[in-house]
């Protein structure tokens, strides 16, 4: 129910009260689906450190995620923050090979 509702102040463009929905979703389940609709309502809403933190926090307690690891690649690229960049996109790249589009796009951003 807390997901649906966040879905719906997410199209409504309410996004500050999307999080407390999605938020409360989260401490029921914090799944891949549930922490991505968090972290981007946080980020509409201009709270990139809360954004940071929930990232963290999904990523320390499921550290292999591709989804995540992508979205952590994508917010060090937008930060110019190359090296830890370079480190997080080289990763996924071992683990996926020359085949992902989406790492290789950041790996030309942040080696360019």
């Amino acid at each position: 129910a807390q997901v649906l509702a966040g879905d719906a102040l997410t199209a409504a463009g309410r996004h500050a009260q999307a999080v407390d929905a999605y938020a409360a979703a989260a401490n029921l389940r914090f799944s891949e689906s549930i922490a991505l609709k968090l972290i981007t309502a946080q980020r509409r809403a201009g709270d990139l450190a809360r954004a940071r933190s929930t990232l963290s926090l999904f990523l320390n307690q499921n550290p292999r995620n591709l989804s995540v690891q992508l979205l952590l690649a994508d917010s060090l690229l937008a930060a110019g923050d190359w090296r830890r960049s370079i480190a997080v996109l080289e990763g996924l790249r071992t683990r996926l090979g020359n085949h992902d589009a989406a790492v290789l796009s950041g790996l030309a951003w942040a080696y360019d």
